[in-house]
């Protein structure tokens, strides 16, 4: 048997690094402003796979964005 390390997340999600696990809490933090764009008549993406699509690529650029815009 060996030690592992892993990151829990704030709802009790593991994750083997760092940078999985820091996403996933960016998701949990933006989530509801994410849901309510998604539910918006701002948003002309109603099906389910695009709707993923485009939840992936709003938080994708958030966090591009909090790294690189000072």
């Amino acid at each position: 048997m060996k030690p592992i390390s892993a990151f829990q997340t704030s709802d009790g999600e593991i994750f083997p690094d760092q940078e999985s696990a820091s996403r996933h809490e960016f998701f949990l933090d933006n989530k509801d402003l994410v849901e309510n764009f998604l539910t918006s008549e701002e948003n002309p993406y109603k099906g389910s796979a695009h709707r993923s699509i485009v939840q992936g690529s709003i938080l994708r650029w958030e966090l591009w964005r909090a790294k690189n815009v000072k």
